[in-house]
């Protein structure tokens, strides 16, 4: 059995209930019910946090979004080359390397022309910012002759 001291002003004030239970023999609830209440108390607290944000591959973001006319590592395909006439090489360390990143976001953005559209639609800011940095390190691996 538990005795429970219950304030309830509905009631007329303080009343004293009896619960049987097989979780509180002999009625330790005092010790019990706090450790509850902070349990529960952390939970809530647990749940209205954001998650933390996971860092975005870049490397990924490009394969799944770039790759088809840019090439896998930077240097487009002849049949992507011959389809389009000004499509750069990213590998290009001398073509990368005057770029920022913040020029690189822009030009995924904005696009360039009609054969490269926008990718505010396909792309967060963070995948965007992702890519650029992987592009970087495409022309970096390409001038350390790697």
């Amino acid at each position: 059995m538990l005795n429970f001291l219950m304030d309830d002003s509905s009631l007329g004030g303080r009343h004293a209930t009896r619960v049987a239970s097989p979780f509180f023999p002999g009625g330790h609830v005092k010790a019990v019910l706090p450790f509850a209440l902070g349990a529960t108390l952390a939970l809530a607290t647990a749940a209205a946090r954001p998650m933390a944000a996971q860092a975005v591959d870049g490397q990924s973001v490009y394969k799944e979004e770039c790759k088809s006319c840019h090439g896998i590592n930077g240097v487009p395909p002849e049949r992507e080359r011959a389809k389009y006439k000004k499509l750069k090489t990213l590998a290009d360390s001398g073509f990368v390397s005057d770029l920022s990143k913040d020029s690189i976001v822009t030009i995924l953005k904005k696009g360039i022309d009609k054969n490269m559209k926008s990718f505010t639609e396909k792309l967060s800011e963070d995948e965007m910012q992702a890519v650029a940095v992987y592009i970087k390190e495409l022309a970096e691996k390409r001038k350390g002759g790697t």
